[in-house]
């Protein structure tokens, strides 16, 4: 809420995600085919939540999978993958929904349910591969930051999606919000006890925030590589303070994203980018 409207082609790496035709969450293109989205997009409301079903009231089993946590936070189960290739659709080619064109999924990486088996504290990140339509080449998609001397705290970043605000319970256009910087993680765990290990966070405001809908869309920067300016993605939303609960005057916290350079490894060979520093990388389809 509180954003501003973005103009036609002006992020054209962002996504807007569709289960059952219906808008859900926001998601970004990393490359012509693969899309980063949050994994709690693919929660399951008919299903009891894994640890339940898993370790039921046995202390043992759920601090094997808590860890240092004490408490579960999910609070339903999660998709099956061959439900979220029937049932989801990526839409792209537009800041505005109603003018998208939707494309089915190939896959799901299913590293997405180790958010679920973790307790819905960490992990809140999914790997999607669009199916083939002939548009790979044109495509446009954002970097992750690829070299090791850049520094996330401090920096002024950009959070875009179609989630809900005062007057609308979704955007029909994609909006923006500028957050001023990134905080330290010192910073970001007075906010929520246990702050995730994977995490960033930004500012809240009582008037300006990331809300419902707005899941899984990015942070991203402006990074510097010599001549050339690119975006770059720092993070995807995954929780924060309730709108409603701020427009009701509840004291704003921060924003949780989901840390990209945290999963960079593992996503380049998810998605097949054989070498971290993407020296063999062709850059031509990153805006």
């Amino acid at each position: 809420m509180g954003g501003k409207n973005t103009s036609e082609g002006e992020y054209p790496f962002i996504v807007g995600i569709f289960y059952k035709n219906k808008y859900i969450c926001t998601g970004t293109l990393i490359s012509s085919r693969h899309v980063l989205t949050a994994a709690h997009c693919f929660a399951s409301s008919e299903s009891q939540t894994y640890l339940n079903k898993k370790c039921g009231e046995n202390t043992e089993c759920l601090q094997k999978y808590l860890g240092k946590n004490k408490k579960e936070k999910c609070q339903t189960g999660y998709l099956h993958p061959k439900r979220i290739i029937r049932d989801y659709e990526i839409g792209f080619g537009s800041h505005q929904l109603s003018k998208m064109k939707r494309l089915k999924l190939e896959t799901i990486d299913p590293n997405y349910q180790q958010f679920f088996h973790s307790g819905c504290h960490q992990n809140d990140l999914a790997i999607l591969t669009l199916a083939l339509d002939g548009n790979e080449k044109t495509r446009p998609y954002v970097c992750l930051s690829y070299t090791k001397d850049f520094n996330i705290r401090g920096t002024g970043a950009t959070t875009l999606g179609w989630g809900k605000d005062q007057k609308v319970a979704i955007h029909e256009t994609l909006q923006k919000l500028y957050v001023f910087n990134v905080l330290s993680m010192d910073e970001c765990s007075k906010s929520w006890k246990p702050f995730p290990i994977d995490g960033i966070c930004v500012k809240e405001m009582s008037d300006m925030n990331s809300c419902d809908g707005d899941s899984g869309g990015p942070l991203i920067a402006i990074q510097k590589e010599g001549s050339i300016y690119r975006y770059i993605l720092l993070g995807i939303l995954s929780f924060g303070t309730d709108c409603q609960n701020l427009i009701e005057n509840t004291k704003p916290e921060t924003a949780v994203y989901t840390r990209m350079d945290f999963y960079q490894q593992k996503i380049n060979e998810i998605i097949g980018w054989k070498n971290e520093n993407f020296d063999e990388f062709d850059f031509n389809g990153i805006y």
